[in-house]
């Protein structure tokens, strides 16, 4: 699928909580470029023609009350 550059059609909400990076070897929690730990979330992310589940990763603390069925931008 091709992404538009303006999403501002688009709206995302967590289907899963924020969890920990995790290195499948180590099985440490993985940091990113400036040292803050990972975190990935399941988003819903819905536009005018349908619907797909994207998983991103984003560093530092998730914000308290982030959790499955919260609109997230």
């Amino acid at each position: 699928m091709q992404w538009p550059i303006d999403t501002s059609g688009f709206s995302f909400m967590g289907s899963l909580p924020p969890e920990p990076v995790l290195d499948h070897q180590t099985r440490q929690q993985k940091t990113g470029a400036n040292g803050e730990l990972l975190y990935c979330m399941e988003l819903m992310c819905f536009w005018e023609e349908g619907a797909e589940v994207l998983t991103v990763s984003f560093p530092g603390t998730p914000p308290a009350g982030l959790r499955e069925g919260t609109p997230v931008r």
